[in-house]
């Protein structure tokens, strides 16, 4: 996947301390895919927690060796709750049970190995999307899947950067443990192709010492995500939490960690749009798949309603993309006549190179019924006209005129 945002770091010096480990508090409603998962007995003391992802109303994407005792390869606890929508609180928000039967880990899952780490858990009950509980903390969403990928798990052949989030420990030491009040955001510079990760997403933390967020007990099953447009609102869960790797087989999340590692969600997103429920019989009825590029969950003009053929005439649909590659990118635009098209000048511009992303422009025109329908014009890059006072880190003047290479048949 490819990603466009840059360097993010935290030099050693500044790094704010005691997070997932080095991580920063996520905004509020920042991650409302991310979930707090408990486990436990009632009556019996002890508890363990996990992380999630919401994928629809009903099914979350979890880690497969949470709740799961690799020696009698058993469940540990018999009770299972998913907390959703308040990344201000784990156990806040809307409380969900999950029966032992319903949770599907993969069926190749090797406990020793770690390989094939993922799980659906489906909910008893729908989860209240974009909902209508009354509270200032309430916010759930779904993540977005990225496109079956086997071969290459989703990545470049370079280094990139991505997102995690999770509920895990903040900091530990041999007798005390603090745990997360608030969700955390972790920015982590995964190995590209070029580096054996045991087909896995893998940061290794000994090359890049100033990198130093890293993952913990509890962050287990939560989300690794790259955002597919600016202002980082469409996130693309590219990997689940698995485990990391320590020097010494110490248990302290803030020292001796070599590297870290995450289940490739676009290895395992079958075209078939389901996943193996773990037995022969059936699959799990979850659709495991949306459309990243058209028809993301709870992401459309909010509360707005599909137009009437023909009734803004006006609207083109603009999308960037290089040959090639596998990601593009959407905007919106406006007909001024038949050469000319005014759109915002934030699209396809990287604010951080300050250079386009994607090499080609096309804007499809006079169907608003389907994106790519109507008449296809293309756009060189020269004649993307951005205001010249144009402040990409403040959103000033975010405007711009596009030079079409044909004319626009108007009312043709």
């Amino acid at each position: 996947m490819d990603d466009i945002f840059g360097v993010f770091r935290y030099p050693i010096t500044d790094a704010p301390i005691n997070r997932v480990y080095a991580g920063s508090d996520a905004e509020f409603a920042e991650s409302p895919y991310t979930v707090f998962i408990k486990f436990d007995t009632p009556g019996k003391v002890g508890a363990i927690t996990c992380t999630g992802s919401i994928l629809n109303k009903r099914w979350v994407l979890t880690a497969a060796h949470c709740n799961y005792n690799k020696t009698t390869l058993r469940d540990i606890y018999n009770r299972i709750r998913v907390f959703v929508g308040d990344n201000q609180h784990p156990e806040g928000g809307e409380c969900i049970r999950v029966e032992l039967h319903n949770m599907f880990r993969h069926p190749d899952y090797n406990p020793h190995l770690d390989l094939n780490d993922i799980a659906l858990y489906k909910l008893n009950t729908d989860i209240d999307i974009n909902g209508s509980i009354e509270s200032v903390h309430y916010k759930a969403n779904t993540v977005c899947l990225p496109q079956y990928d086997i071969s290459n798990l989703g990545l470049n052949w370079e280094r990139e950067f991505a997102t995690g989030f999770g509920w895990g420990q903040l900091y530990s030491t041999n007798n005390m443990v603090w745990r997360a009040k608030v969700l955390q955001r972790a920015e982590v510079l995964l190995e590209g192709l070029n580096v054996a990760c045991n087909s896995l997403l893998c940061s290794r933390l000994d090359w890049v010492p100033e990198m130093i967020t890293r993952i913990c007990v509890g962050d287990s099953g939560g989300p690794l995500v790259q955002y597919v447009d600016r202002h980082r609102s469409r996130a693309v869960i590219i990997g689940v939490t698995s485990y990391i790797w320590t020097i010494n087989n110490t248990v302290l999340c803030n020292a001796n960690i070599h590297s870290q590692y995450w289940t490739p969600v676009a290895f395992h997103n079958a075209p078939t749009n389901r996943v193996y429920s773990g037995n022969d019989a059936e699959f799990a009825e979850a659709p495991y798949t949306v459309n990243i590029k058209y028809d993301t969950p709870g992401k459309r003009v909010y509360s707005g309603n599909d137009a009437e053929f023909a009734e803004a005439p006006y609207t083109v649909n603009i999308k960037y993309d290089t040959p090639g590659k596998r990601f593009a990118s959407l905007c919106t635009g406006s007909i001024l006549n038949k050469r000319w098209v005014l759109t915002a000048a934030h699209c396809n511009y990287n604010y951080t190179t300050l250079k386009d992303i994607h090499e080609r422009v096309r804007v499809f025109v006079g169907d608003n019924q389907n994106p790519e329908g109507g008449q296809s014009i293309r756009v060189e890059l020269h004649n993307m006209f951005l205001h010249k006072n144009y402040k990409p880190g403040r959103d000033l003047y975010d405007i711009a005129l596009y030079k079409l290479n044909t004319d626009i048949n108007i009312n043709g």
